[in-house]
């Protein structure tokens, strides 16, 4: 019997295009750890012998609050359509992407998702989460039909929503007709649901409404004779969102409710459910019904928009939920999540009694990639679209565009199954070109530092760019104290492993010196001869030095000088002359004089004026903390960014990289012993502890703290969340020293790309 957390394995075939399957499978054992920016998510799964599983099969971890045995779809709404059940019902929008005639298509507007804690109905129960908003027409959600969508026998349909409508019809955005708003819709005109509110005159209000093929469904407005608390669904500042439940048991009674209360007699009928009923394969509908979006019969595209937002909607196909679970479900923290993990399988072992397979996040194809001019278009982007929203020519972003746009048009030709979702109102921007260059995580890492922005990749391969204040009642903040009471601060410390106080930051690892510099007319007298004219900076290889006269050097391939005859000390800036020949042609001679063609030097605290750039040119930057060097020691480092083309951009970095590095990083591992489901990375939560003061908020007993990674193991059923910063180990320092290597990889060749 499968329990409250389950495996969907993806199967898929060799055909063309390929058939995709899936199966819901039990799991014996779960170790999933969700690692934020800190590395690509991963998990170890046990599943029992004999289950149909292979490498590079796709396979999604899903844990919920109530069994998973008959869950056919699960939409939570963050940041997309898509389905967290781990059967692909995913749902599209219609409207014009990248210009092209409206179609359905997954990318949603940017106005169709609510953003957590900004509006009454997600700051308390959906409090740090998102919802789909329905604000005009035409938002309505679409999902393909498929034969997993079948309530011709038991179902169960869940829908947390908010009401923004009130009972004026007027102000509805379809005008006084739209005495109906429909939430969810799966009905031909025959067969079918549909699910959602009604007007009525008296008492004048909504009430639940729903339709089971021909049988309709009605509140009739008793709730709010009990309370207005319990049966009022119109608008208010304040109100919280309610849950509808329509759903048929094991006797063909079909019942309509609102938060676990029938509104009336109307709401429970018998309605059989045979074999001969009709599965309708109309696609459901989100938001609307089928009579609105094709406009059959004339006039009703004007009528059945729901206004307000949707956080959850849930549904179960051949069976229907406990009273139990619906009251568990009704009165549990919402769950940002539902599919904690999906994956690729890299590692699959037999046992005799089960298979054990290793996991790496389909996050993998972005967190790992390199970022070169291959990946982008080989013509310049200039007209902004969808998906690439920075004008770019390949990977050299033009000058004054959003972070963020930089980030979406970096992700799209990465992996365009990505949805890309920002949220906040931030709009930093970059002053000069942006190269993208050099390792993702690295690249993102620097824009969000500039942006102040912090991202997470969900397993529905959605990525959120968030933007939040360090504030109580921000955005990601979820009302959550841990306390040492009642959980285990297992870890409570600060390491130096990213302390950085004393930084100095270039954009180019080497720069091009004078070219064709003099460097004056070989001397007489014993070998070796030092030449009378130095470099002007400290010459790196290769060097190419050509015999001349006193005011031109020579033109003639055949006057390159050997490298065999000459030394050069780059810390003195000279050049020792270690072997003559008298005579002509390419022998070097005491009358010749030196020149050299070009040279490079590497880039150093004093370059002034043509050696390095300047005005906005300057692409170097020395910043210090003498308050964090008094207390901790200086701690240097030199920082490659070889992407930020233009002295405002590297000012920003290095004082934002200064101030995120010149403290240590607090770290504090909370365990729990249970399988936490309410929270996800960047999530804002408060610790408190009585008998040991926090030091980092002036020996307060309390500390607000961001969720870094968690971690959730099955069937210890134990949740370990990290806040404040990752615990670092080996792997870090090895990362970090694998990073360093990367870049300087990356400054061995030209920084600045050729776009023609």
């Amino acid at each position: 019997m499968i329990g409250r957390i389950n495996a969907v394995i993806e199967h898929k075939t060799d055909a063309d295009p390929p058939v995709i399957t899936q199966e819901r499978v039990d799991i014996i054992k779960a170790d999933v750890q969700r690692n934020g920016s800190r590395k690509v998510d991963t998990a170890r799964l046990t599943l029992p012998a004999g289950v149909r599983v292979k490498i590079n099969d796709i396979v999604s971890y899903v844990q919920d609050e109530v069994s998973l045995e008959f869950l056919t779809g699960i939409w939570n709404f963050q940041g997309s359509y898509r389905d967290e059940c781990g059967f692909r019902l995913d749902g599209k929008i219609k409207r014009s992407v990248d210009g092209a005639t409206a179609d359905w298509t997954e990318r949603a507007a940017d106005s169709n998702f609510v953003t957590p804690n900004a509006t009454a109905g997600n700051q308390n129960r959906f409090r740090g989460n998102f919802g789909a908003t329905f604000s005009a027409a035409g938002q309505e959600i679409r999902v393909d039909d498929n034969s997993r969508l079948d309530f011709s026998e038991q179902f169960d349909i869940i829908i947390f929503f908010k009401n923004m409508q009130n009972s004026t019809l007027s102000s509805h955005f379809n005008g006084a007709t739209n005495d109906k708003m429909i939430l969810f819709a799966k009905h031909d005109g025959t067969d079918g649901v549909e699910i959602g509110l009604k007007k009525i005159s008296s008492p004048n209000a909504w009430v639940v409404y729903a339709k089971l093929n021909s049988t309709e469904f009605e509140g009739d407005g008793t709730l709010i004779g009990y309370s207005l608390d319990v049966g009022n669904i119109s608008y208010s500042d304040d109100a919280k969102p309610r849950m509808i439940r329509f759903y048929r048991d094991n006797e063909d009674e079909v019942r309509l409710s609102l938060d676990g209360l029938m509104d009336g007699d109307d709401c429970q009928k018998t309605v059989a459910s045979t074999q001969s009923s009709t599965r309708t394969t109309e696609p459901l509908y989100f938001g609307t019904n089928k009579a609105n979006v094709t406009n059959s019969p004339s006039g009703s595209e004007d009528n059945y928009d729901f206004k307000g937002h949707i956080f959850q909607i849930r549904v179960y196909s051949g069976a229907y939920l406990t009273d139990l679970d619906i009251e568990v479900l009704r009165t549990a923290s919402a769950q940002p999540m539902t599919m904690k993990f999906s994956g690729i399988v890299w590692q699959r072992n037999e046992k005799l009694n089960s298979t054990v397979v290793e996991l790496i996040s389909q996050s993998k194809s972005l967190l790992e990639a390199q970022l070169n001019s291959n990946f982008f278009a080989q013509s310049a982007v200039t007209a902004k679209t969808d998906t690439e929203t920075a004008a770019h020519n390949k990977n050299l972003f033009d000058e004054n565009q959003y972070i963020w746009k930089i980030a979406q048009t970096m992700i799209y030709n990465l992996d365009p199954d990505f949805i890309f979702r920002k949220f906040g109102a931030n709009n930093q921007a970059v002053s000069g070109q942006y190269l993208a260059v050099g390792g993702f995580i690295p690249n993102i890492e620097l824009l969000q530092l500039n942006a102040n922005q912090q991202f997470l990749t969900l397993p529905t391969k959605t990525f959120l760019y968030e933007y939040d204040e360090d504030t109580a009642g921000s955005n990601l903040d979820t009302g959550y104290t841990f306390d040492a009471k009642q959980c285990i601060m297992t870890e409570r410390g600060e390491d130096d492993v990213k302390l950085i106080n004393d930084i100095e930051i270039y954009g180019d690892l080497v720069k091009i010196s004078e070219i064709d510099k003099n460097l004056g007319q070989v001397p007489s007298g014993s070998l070796p001869l030092v030449l009378p004219t130095k470099f002007t900076r400290s010459p790196l290889p290769p060097i190419t030095l050509v015999r001349g006269t006193s005011s031109a050097p020579s033109t003639d391939r055949a006057d390159i000088i050997s490298p065999r005859k000459y030394i050069i000390n780059s810390e003195t800036k000279e050049c020792f002359i270690i072997s003559l020949t008298a005579g002509s042609g390419n022998d070097l001679t005491t009358s010749d004089y030196v020149w050299a063609q070009e040279y490079w030097y590497e880039v150093t605290e004093d370059l002034i004026g043509s050696q390095g750039g300047t005005g906005d040119d300057v692409r170097h930057a020395i910043i210090k903390d003498d308050d964090s060097i008094t207390k901790y020691g200086k701690h240097s480092a030199r920082v490659y960014v070889p992407q930020l083309l233009k002295k405002g951009d590297f000012e920003t970095f290095a004082q934002r990289y200064r101030d995120e590095r010149k403290d240590e990083k607090r770290r504090y591992t909370i365990t729990l012993p249970y399988l936490l489901n309410s929270l996800r990375e960047n999530h804002r939560v408060t610790l408190r502890n009585e008998l040991m003061k926090f030091p980092d908020s002036s020996g307060s007993t309390t500390t607000n703290e961001y969720v870094r990674s968690i971690r959730w193991q099955y069937p210890e059923l134990k949740t370990t969340i990290e806040v404040g910063d990752h615990l670092y180990d080996a792997f870090d320092i090895i990362k970090n020293q694998t990073t360093v290597t990367s870049h300087l990889a990356v400054g061995g060749i030209s920084t600045r790309v050729n776009t023609a």
